[in-house]
């Protein structure tokens, strides 16, 4: 999952206080030995601090891949824009070869405004993690 700056503060601002809400539920149903304030609280610091984890991690990934993993070319092979419900899901699939000469293929999530501006058989700059060249992310700005 890509994630830009403002959307992670705008996860934060939903993650982070449902995770409040739940530690709040859960001292109170602690306090007043209620099973049901304890399960709920318990629930929403599970759902919140999941949440929050599974986005923060994106974010960190993202970041550690363009600081420390190799910078490869590699070639856009499939755009494929998926309609589900009210809203599209855009992906570009690529194929890098690694230090080692190895193929790998990876596939990032887009915004409509970036899947624009890619073709199949474009070059695309892909980073990758040498110890696990599986763990890659291709820069989609153009």
């Amino acid at each position: 999952m890509r994630v830009t700056p403002f959307g992670y503060l705008c996860w934060c601002l939903i993650f982070i206080p449902f995770a409040l809400l739940g530690l709040s539920a859960l001292l109170d149903g602690l306090g007043h030995r209620s099973l049901e304030g304890i399960g709920m609280g318990l629930l929403f610091v599970g759902i919140g601090g999941a949440g929050f984890w599974f986005v923060h991690q994106s974010i960190l990934r993202d970041f550690w891949l363009r600081k420390n993993g190799r910078l490869v070319s590699g070639v856009v092979t499939n755009l494929t824009a998926e309609l589900s419900g009210d809203s599209t899901r855009y992906e570009l699939n690529f194929v890098f070869v690694d230090d080692t000469g190895s193929h790998h293929q990876g596939v990032m999530s887009l915004f409509q405004r970036e899947f624009e501006k890619w073709a199949e058989g474009d070059p695309i700059q892909v980073y990758y993690d040498p110890q696990c060249p599986g763990n890659c992310i291709a820069d989609v700005s153009k």
